[in-house]
């Protein structure tokens, strides 16, 4: 009918001939497992989507997303959380790298992980208790109705006229419930905690700016060389487009809206996996400058471009 509000396992294709139904990953956590920095736990209402309306919405914003390759290449981006958290701990060391020693990198990579840690357990907690369907079920089930949206082929996305049970998000659909944005609430922390931190101890008001070319290279979030003989990852798989990130508000933003660009969230969920994660990377700031404890090892330690340290 379309009107299922609950969670559907999905079939998934490796579009070699393998095919797959999901499950609902790791359900528990929001409820087992011990946050680090939080002390009490989130909740947001339920959203009472209009699904008809919803499901227009998403075929819609799927339709100008495969005219729009910036949008494509920000979607492919945000979402592999790794590459996210590679830009940024990549380039606190480029931006601040006289003031940046590998201490206290060691320092910032801890919060942040405490930040990640404690998004993650919040988001599933909600994701449960709400326990609600993907857009992609939703369209799916109008069966033989058509609909104008994207192909379903990054190579050709369209869009192209297609029966609405043939419709694909952009990105791969994780098998968990859609309410609330997961990638929301975690980029909504890193943008605290990363914002926290350089302003405390670097006097700037934000990492900035950014940028990730999709399709080079990189090593620690930065670009290296075509002939470069390190491995390095490649960002996203959207050739030859730049995504530009003035600061980290601007990076929480384009991560909230990738979700709904490439399909695979309803309206609501970005803005309450944002209010989800308000104050979790401030948390997990004090906790990290509270592991300092004043020691000057940060401050007179090893630094990009320092003699390598000799071992006794």
């Amino acid at each position: 009918t379309g009107n299922d509000r609950h969670w559907q396992p999905m079939e998934s294709s490796n579009a070699n001939g393998f095919y797959s139904r999901q499950s609902h990953v790791v359900p528990h956590i929001g409820y087992k497992a011990r946050p680090l920095v939080l002390k009490a736990f989130k909740t947001v209402v339920d959203p009472e989507y209009n699904y008809r309306e919803e499901g227009l919405l998403v075929i819609e914003r799927l339709q100008n997303l495969s005219r729009n390759p910036n949008q494509q290449a920000a979607v492919s981006f945000y979402d592999n959380k790794l590459f996210v958290r590679g830009l940024i701990e990549g380039n606190i060391y480029h931006l601040f790298s006289s003031l940046h020693t590998y201490e206290a990198h060691a320092n910032f990579v801890n919060g942040l992980d405490m930040a990640d840690h404690d998004g993650v357990l919040q988001a599933w907690r909600e994701k449960v208790r709400h326990d609600l369907v993907r857009p992609t079920t939703v369209i799916q089930r109008w069966g033989r109705d058509m609909i104008n949206s994207y192909s379903g082929i990054r190579s050709n996305p369209g869009p192209i006229t297609l029966a609405a049970r043939d419709f694909q998000a952009f990105a791969r659909v994780m098998p968990h419930s859609e309410f609330p944005s997961g990638s929301a609430c975690l980029c909504k922390a890193y943008q605290e905690f990363v914002d926290a931190f350089v302003s405390h101890y670097y006097n700037a008001e934000t990492l900035g700016p950014l940028k990730f070319r999709c399709g080079d290279k990189f090593v620690n979030g930065l670009p290296i060389p075509e002939n470069d003989p390190r491995i390095g990852i490649e960002g996203c798989d959207i050739f030859n487009i730049t995504i530009f990130i003035e600061t980290m508000s601007e990076l929480s933003s384009q991560c909230s809206n990738s979700r709904l660009w490439g399909g695979m969230h309803f309206t609501a969920s970005t803005s309450a996996g944002e209010s989800l994660c308000t104050g979790i990377g401030q948390l997990a700031f004090e906790r990290a400058r509270s592991l300092r404890n004043n020691s000057n090892a940060y401050e007179a330690g090893y630094r990009v471009g320092d003699p390598r340290p000799i071992c006794v």
